[in-house]
């Protein structure tokens, strides 16, 4: 018997399949990027994935075409080579009401499952906390980041269900909530097509769906998750990588910032000739390393911030644009690797016990090495040395706080859906090789795992989404207890 909502809920084909048969019992299907092979098929099987290499066909007719060919076919055996082919990208499904397409689901990953609830009304469902919802264009997409698929939903109503299963609720429960607005058989496609998809699953006794009850998902934060699936091929649909979309919409961001305003100090440089033969050997100084939160009761001096910054951050090197080139953008040749050599940090040293310098907030400038004023001491700045001394769990301010801003565009205009992935391993980047320079120089580091970007942006009056604190590494003079 094939149930009625089977009727609505249809299966597409992503591109031309090219399905040929070698034996009677066999098919192969092209795929985007490869092939795959179904051995031991029955005829009716056989038949219903012959079937489906078409612009679009029901579930009801697939099932149809197999039992007119083999009475007894393995209806599961369909479900799980259609499921295989969705995974590998090949299908979609859809669900249909008359002419009109109410929602689309694609597999984001080979890495998915797929497998049809053939069940009549009777469950309880839930939204998984791993669905996430955006507007695209017209469009309503949710992103099932533990299920690796996508749903576009273009039905007001469908989006009104989903937002109803906050809780977990019946078929009966959400079709008479909706007031006769979607048909049952037709509001039943949707809900299976929604497990299919892991946007939504079937709760236990308890309410609990199985990613409540999974000790690796516990884990995780859907945030977390969406920008690892979104900045790794493999995981999502979606472009990754330099595609430089935004080459011949808009010009690249300046590889150095705008100078501020404020009063500029010029900052001592170190001889670099005599540090090369008096440094402490690279392995001596890995040794020694450690996230050091005690500081000496001294103020860093000037000479001691200008070394540390001329190490770790100067520009040695502009690296100009190619005008005849329209993927080309300013660089600059530095101490530390950037991603795309774009650069995208600046620099800001927030000043609470440097001699030389006022307590405030200071941008380095790494062309000229000077720091300009920014913002003076009280708030912001307080707040900017409040929190690293409470994130460090220590009894008083740091002397310094080096914060590191990124100028999102910088990344933006080169990179998709990693562009922010690569700003934090530029932050470890630089992590890295400033904790290194303070070992060499005998003062003390340590990195923070979070800044207050709120008060950042106070005080330097900047959108957040244009320019904002991602990384702060506190720095001082070494108390002498220090090991």
């Amino acid at each position: 018997m094939v149930s009625d909502w089977q009727e609505h809920l249809v299966v597409r084909r992503c591109h031309p399949l090219a399905a040929t048969a070698k034996t009677p019992d066999t098919l192969t299907f092209a795929l985007a990027l490869s092939s795959v092979t179904v051995r031991n098929l029955d005829p009716g099987v056989h038949a219903a994935l012959l079937a489906v290499d078409t612009e679009s066909i029901s579930l009801a007719e697939l099932t149809r075409i197999a039992r007119a060919v083999c009475r007894d076919t393995d209806t599961t055996r369909l479900l799980r080579e259609l499921g295989r082919l969705y995974v590998r990208k090949g299908l979609a499904f859809a669900v249909e009401h008359g002419t009109e397409t109410l929602c689309t689901l694609w597999s984001t990953s080979s890495l998915g499952t797929a497998t049809l609830d053939l069940a009549e009304a009777g469950h309880r469902y839930r939204m998984s906390r791993f669905a996430v919802l955006r507007r695209e264009d017209s469009d309503l997409v949710v992103d099932s980041l533990a299920g690796h698929a996508r749903l576009s939903i273009q039905r007001t109503e469908l989006a009104a269900a989903l937002a109803g299963l906050h809780r977990p609720a019946t078929e009966p429960d959400l079709a008479a909530s909706l007031a006769a607005a979607l048909p049952p058989e037709v509001l039943g496609a949707c809900l299976r097509l929604m497990v299919l998809g892991g946007v939504v699953g079937i709760v236990d006794e308890d309410g609990k769906l199985p990613e409540d009850r999974d000790p690796d998902l516990d884990l995780r934060d859907p945030h977390d998750l969406l920008l690892h699936n979104r900045s790794r091929i493999g995981l999502t649909t979606d472009p990754v990588g330099g595609t430089y979309r935004m080459a011949g919409t808009r010009p690249p961001l300046p590889a150095l910032r705008a100078a501020w305003s404020g009063a500029r100090t010029a900052l001592p440089r170190p001889d670099l000739d005599a540090l090369t033969r008096t440094d402490m050997p690279l392995t001596a100084v890995m040794e020694r390393r450690r996230s050091r939160r005690r500081f000496a009761p001294v103020p860093l001096s000037l000479d001691e911030l200008g070394e540390f910054l001329f190490r770790v951050f100067r520009v040695k090197q502009m690296l100009p644009l190619d005008p005849d080139e329209p993927h080309s953008y300013e660089g600059s040749l530095r101490p530390l690797p950037s991603a795309g050599d774009a650069h995208d940090l600046e620099v800001y040293v927030v000043a609470g016990r440097i001699d030389g310098l006022g307590r405030g907030l200071f941008h380095y400038d790494p062309l000229e090495h000077t720091v300009a004023e920014v913002a003076g001491p009280g708030y912001p700045v307080s707040a900017l040395l409040g929190t690293a001394k409470l994130s460090a769990a220590i009894p008083e301010e740091p002397p310094a706080l080096i914060v590191l801003a990124s100028r999102f565009g910088r990344l933006a205009w080169k990179y998709e859906g990693l562009s922010y992935a690569a700003t934090l391993k530029n932050v470890g980047v630089a992590y890295a090789g400033m904790y290194l320079a303070a070992e060499a120089m005998g003062l003390a580091a340590c990195g923070l795992g979070s800044g207050d970007a709120g008060s950042f942006g106070a005080a330097t009056g900047v959108k957040p989404y244009v320019e904002s604190s991602v990384g702060e590494l506190m720095l001082g003079p070494a108390a002498v207890a220090e090991p």
